[in-house]
This record gives structure tokens, sequence and C-alpha cells, in this order.
């Protein structure tokens, strides 16, 4: 079959696929980039016989999904590179409380991959991933407080996620 994808009515990606075979090989999707049809302007999507329970898991609401899928999104791995895509799966994993994904989108926030920055927001989700010993949450918490980035400036509680980062042991915050 074939496909558009399209973003804010514009189309940016035309495609063909295959469906798997019953045997369950690995499939092989060609996406073509919508700035030309030419062969080097292609991109081949390797995907995995348990890719599609894997879209299945997340969209059900498995959170380990959701960031396997997140991962995926964030770095082009089998699936086209979409900071939105990546964001708004952490985000699912995050509600649910998994402690990388929140980790994700307190960064997320931060940088504002895939959402608009937020250091407010970024500050909510640092916390609660720091809390629960996230050393990179930890280390960006203390980052902001001592820079008064989202917050107020408190060194105080800077160098309370740098303490909480090395005990962790983050070879940055040793």
């Amino acid at each position: 079959g074939s496909f558009d994808l399209e973003i804010r009515g514009k189309t940016i990606f035309k495609g063909l696929y295959t469906v798997p075979s019953c045997s369950g090989e690995s499939v092989v999707e060609t996406i073509s980039l919508g700035r030309g049809q030419s062969s080097d302007n292609r991109l081949e999507v390797n995907l995995e016989k348990n890719d599609s329970g894997l879209l299945a898991n997340a969209e059900a609401g498995d959170p380990e999904s959701q960031y396997e899928l997140g991962l995926r999104y964030e770095t082009g791995d089998r699936l086209p590179y979409s900071p939105e895509s990546a964001f708004s799966w952490f985000l699912s994993a995050a509600k649910q409380g998994h402690i990388q994904s929140q980790e994700k989108v307190g960064l997320a926030y931060v940088k504002g991959f895939g959402v608009q920055s937020s250091p407010s927001k970024a500050i909510k989700w640092l916390t609660v991933a720091a809390e629960a010993g996230a050393a990179n949450a930890q280390l960006m918490l203390s980052s902001l407080y001592m820079n008064g980035i989202g917050t107020r400036q408190d060194k105080e509680e800077a160098m309370r996620f740098l303490m909480l980062a090395a005990e962790n042991e983050s070879p940055e915050a040793q």
C-alpha cells in the first residue's frame, strides 16, 4: 500500500509499505521524503517482527512500550525521527509513573524538544523523576536551581540535588 504523512496540512512524507509475512520475518518499509523522489532521497526503515506488538502494547497503555517507542522516535531508530512523537509517547508513559519517561519529559521541557520549552513544567517532571532516583534529572535540577531557571534561585536545593546525583554514582556529579 501507500501513505502520505501530513503535518499541519503539508505533506512531509510519501511512502510505500509492505505487510508482514505470516512467517514473522522483518519487514522493510521504504519512505520517500517529501523533498523529491530521487533514489538518494529515500529512507529505509527496518521493522522487527515484534514492532507491531510494541505499537499495540503502547496504544493499549503499556508504559514500557510507550517509552520504547518514544526512544525510537527520539533517535530515528527504525522509525522516522520525530521529536513531537517522541514527546507524546514519553508523556503518556510519564503520566503512569514511568521514571525514565518522567525524566525525558522534564528534559524535553527544558530543551523544547518536541514541545514548547517550559522551565516550570520541566521542574515539575524532573522533580518527580529525581525524587525516584533518576540521576540525570537530579543533575538538571541542580543546574536549574543554581541558575534560577523555572524557579527561584536556590543554592541549597541545587546542592541537595547535586549530592543525590553523586550518591547515584553520576560521573558528572562526582
